[in-house]
């Protein structure tokens, strides 16, 4: 006998999501790897298929989120996060608002890791943060450094006071490789606790900041940070060589050609904010996806990703590995009224959805029990799903699931060759409604006026 676990649990695909809105510049904890809730479905026995059976008919809009057409100009959007995380600078482009330039030379071994855009962060404007990495997924030391743009004050923003930490700041005149610019030296003290310890840790930044027209940028060639313990953290670092060469070759975005703008990081990984990413997404599932735009109760998609991650099978009696199966999944999160996640409503009500070609725990449903592992004790207990059906469709249902404090039921149903999952918070009323219209949604259809 065995059950199964994929990758991490609903609790930390949330704090993924609230770390992405919170992201500071200088902290490089935001995993890549691919993250998704444990379904912890396992094969048991099997038994007889005799479940108990209910039919639901409630009527409930099924409207998908959009139909797309590629050019007519439609708007699509999802979630209303100020915050953004890009794998590629033309997703980036797409969003900034105005008209900038980037680096069309990097240093040896120097790629993009990933561009963060915070809407209105300086000055009322938008703010791109982009950073580059060397020795992606490759589990040797990793050098770093990042480059911030935006049409807001960058050189005063820098300056100012961070915290409770007052900075000292040097200021010096210089060109380097023709572009005129200050280069700052920022240090600042602050206290972090470690272990119940506190530490005094000091910073040391360095910046070269110019304006080009309108736009403001600044490369953050070196940032460190010494504890009082004698460790050193070193964040950012090029040479002034690299960086010589790096401030003479900016371009628009469209005119570079030597520069790699494309993540390798996060593999199959995907941030779903429109409809390119939307038909990114088709092209990485296999199959066009499901996106109900509203459910029962107000809950409307707040966060949609294509995560890749591996299924990982284990023996029931010695917990011992049996094997791994990669597969590609796309999970979207709703929340009533869409409201943005952050760390005040972490604990609000929230239904993920996710859909894939992997057919495991479908299947282990339909030999008529399962082992579901609680996520906070790690315990098994072995349950009899209740079958539900919908328009000719059978659709598994147990208790099990959620994190932390929540108790959640699941739904798990097949469509054309997808396996669709469901889990809503036992307090969520309407939930055969919700299930009925996730069922019945049509999958996005993508139109070409060519």
């Amino acid at each position: 006998m065995k059950f199964l676990c994929l990758s991490e649990t609903k609790k930390q695909i949330k704090r993924r999501i609230i770390m992405i809105k919170s992201f500071k510049k200088g902290s490089y904890k935001i995993s890549a790897a691919a993250i998704l809730l444990c379904l912890v479905v396992s094969s048991l026995t099997p038994a007889n298929a005799n479940a108990e059976n209910s039919s639901i008919s409630p009527s409930v809009s099924t409207e998908a989120a959009g139909t797309l057409d590629k050019g007519d100009g439609l708007k699509f959007r999802i979630g209303n996060e100020s915050t953004k995380q890009f794998y590629s600078l033309e997703r980036a482009v797409d969003y900034a608002g105005f008209d900038f330039k980037v680096p069309d030379f990097l240093p040896s071994g120097f790629e993009l890791y990933d561009v963060f855009l915070d809407e209105k962060k300086i000055d009322n404007q938008n703010e791109l943060l982009i950073r580059f990495w060397t020795n992606m997924n490759v589990g040797r030391s990793t050098k770093r450094f990042d480059m911030q743009i935006t049409k807001g004050n960058l050189l005063q923003y820098l300056k100012k006071k961070q915290g409770k930490a007052d900075p000292t700041i040097q200021e010096e005149a210089m060109e380097i490789s023709g572009v005129k610019g200050t280069f700052l030296t920022k240090k600042l003290n602050y206290i972090e606790s470690e272990n119940h310890k506190p530490h005094t840790i000091g910073n040391l930044s360095k910046f070269f900041i110019w304006q080009d027209e309108s736009v403001w940028y600044s490369i953050n060639c070196f940032e460190s940070e010494i504890w009082s313990d004698g460790r050193t953290d070193v964040f950012n670092e090029i040479s002034m060589e690299d960086l010589q060469k790096v401030a003479g070759s900016f371009k628009y975005a469209k005119e570079v050609k030597d520069a790699r703008y494309s993540s390798k990081a996060f593999g199959k990984s995907l941030n779903i904010y429109d409809e390119k990413d939307l038909k990114r997404a088709e092209e990485l599932l296999g199959f066009a996806p499901k996106l109900p735009s509203t459910l029962a109760g107000g809950f409307v998609p707040s966060r949609s990703n294509v995560y890749e991650v591996t299924r990982s099978s284990y023996d029931e009696k010695d917990n011992s590995q049996l094997q791994k199966t990669p597969s590609t999944l796309m999970i979207t999160i709703y929340n009533i009224g869409g409201k943005e996640l952050n760390d005040d409503n972490a604990g609000s009500l929230e239904i993920l959805f996710d859909q894939g070609k992997d057919m495991f725990s479908y299947n282990a449903l339909k030999k008529g029990y399962v082992n579901v592992r609680n996520p906070v004790t790690g315990k098994v207990k072995k349950v009899k799903p209740r079958l539900l059906s919908i328009k000719g469709n059978e659709v598994f249902t147990y208790s099990g699931g959620g994190s932390g404090s929540t108790v959640a039921v699941k739904y798990v149903w097949k469509q054309n060759e997808v396996c669709y999952t469901a889990e809503i918070p036992v307090e969520v009323k309407n939930q055969e409604e919700i299930i009925k219209a996730m069922v019945e949604a049509p999958s996005l259809v993508f139109r070409s006026n060519l």
